[in-house]
């Protein structure tokens, strides 16, 4: 299906909002790429990341940002 089509980098419409998701901003987008379009979230990138990877790399991101400025 097209929603799971890779950009250049690989990456599916399911990576962009996880990787994007800072602050769980993008919360209601995943659940919509998930339950209403069925994204695959076993595909992975050309960097061999899943979606779950990215969004427990975006997460440890901004735990370590908010330790930094806190």
């Amino acid at each position: 299906a097209y929603i799971n089509a890779p950009n250049a980098l690989g990456m599916s419409a399911l990576h962009l909002a996880c990787e994007e998701n800072l602050a769980c901003s993008h919360e209601d987008a995943l659940r919509c790429l998930l339950d209403e379009y069925g994204c695959d979230t076993d595909l992975v990138d050309k960097r061999h990341r899943t979606p779950y990877d990215l969004l427990v790399e975006r997460r440890g991101r901004r735990s370590h940002a908010h330790r930094a400025c806190g």
